[in-house]
């Protein structure tokens, strides 16, 4: 008997602390736009970013080109930095841009090696491939380029510079 009591309190306590929680949750903060943020659909072949002017260079050279770092994160080898405008996100090492990934808009850009292009690369067929990464190595003199996508688009370029 005193088994079910205590289950029973249990279940009351549970009941009332669930219904406490889903009255005073805290607001959802999460900012759903920056989250999902999407590059300007590229018309006519128009270039995204051009990564090989920014391949290589100095934090305040970048800066030039694209504005102040919407935000920077120290790493313990990097800094890694998000660019307005597009969401184009540069990690430094050794206080050069290294490591750049650039949003490809999704369904505006097909997954497909042409779609290399908008950023300023050649285009070939990938050295090696999944489902969804095509990947070259070496295509423009850089280390590894990847272009991650769907079927219905190509969701992002990253282009590592000379690190692995």
């Amino acid at each position: 008997m005193k088994k079910i009591l205590a289950l029973i309190a249990l279940a009351i306590v549970l009941g009332i602390g669930g219904w406490w929680f889903f009255v005073h949750r805290a607001a959802d903060r999460f900012d759903y736009t920056a989250a999902f943020e999407r590059p300007a659909a590229s018309s006519g072949g128009a270039s995204l970013v051009d990564v090989v002017a920014l391949a290589g260079k100095r934090p305040q050279d970048i800066s030039a080109l694209l504005g102040s770092p919407q935000q920077c994160e120290p790493g313990q080898f990097s800094e890694r930095c998000r660019y307005g405008g597009i969401g184009v996100e540069i990690t430094y090492i050794k206080g050069r841009a290294d490591w750049i990934t650039v949003p490809m808009g999704g369904a505006d850009l097909a997954f497909a090696p042409d779609s290399l292009k908008v950023i300023g690369l050649p285009s070939r067929e990938p050295d090696a491939f999944t489902e969804h990464e095509d990947i070259w190595h070496g295509l423009a003199g850089y280390r590894e380029v990847v272009l991650s996508g769907t079927p219905q688009g190509a969701i992002y370029a990253r282009i590592k510079v000379s690190t692995p």
